[in-house]
């Protein structure tokens, strides 16, 4: 079976991300990794800690 993810906003919050991909049926989440670091919302503090909090797959490209 084919299973579609989304791609994480880095302008909005990680648990809104979570709640978006899970309310349409997103199997996993793609998170961007740059030169500047994790690509997440800024006041999400400990990004691993945040990531492990919700438990929805991730995946960090």
């Amino acid at each position: 079976m084919v299973k579609i993810g989304c791609l994480a906003r880095f302008f909005n919050r990680y648990k809104d991300e979570v709640e978006f991909a899970k309310n349409n049926n997103f199997y996993f989440m793609q998170l961007w990794y740059d030169n500047r670091g994790l690509c997440l919302h800024k006041e999400d503090g400990d990004f691993i800690n945040t990531i492990n909090q919700y438990k929805f797959p991730t995946i960090i490209q």
